[in-house]
């Protein structure tokens, strides 16, 4: 993990510690997680644009510049998609956990 996912985990955990998800206000409390989600996957995108730009900083010292680019993208390009299905894997949980809440309390 680089130094650029610190701030990505605080976001996340500062985003959940804030849901005030509310059964009697589901679409308002469904919306909150979108809001959340949304900006939990722009700020790991950020900082995943960061981190793929330092690195293909370093492709500039290579013998062959143009392959280490395209690897460096291929690799930095497959660590983004696994890691932003596991932030909306994260929030499909929470959601689900959410309805089922809201379901138990009207039994």
């Amino acid at each position: 993990m680089g130094w650029w996912a610190l701030p990505l985990l605080l976001v996340g955990f500062w985003g959940i510690a804030q849901l005030d998800l509310d059964c009697a206000h589901k679409s308002r409390s469904r919306a909150q997680l979108d809001r959340i989600l949304l900006a939990e996957i722009e700020t790991a995108e950020d900082f995943a644009q960061a981190a793929l730009g330092e690195a293909l900083g370093g492709c500039l010292k290579g013998a062959d510049p143009e392959r280490c680019r395209t690897e460096t993208r291929q690799r930095f390009g497959t660590a983004w998609t696994k890691q932003k299905a596991q932030i909306e894997e994260k929030y499909r949980r929470i959601l689900e956990e959410f309805e089922v809440r809201c379901r138990a309390s009207l039994t």
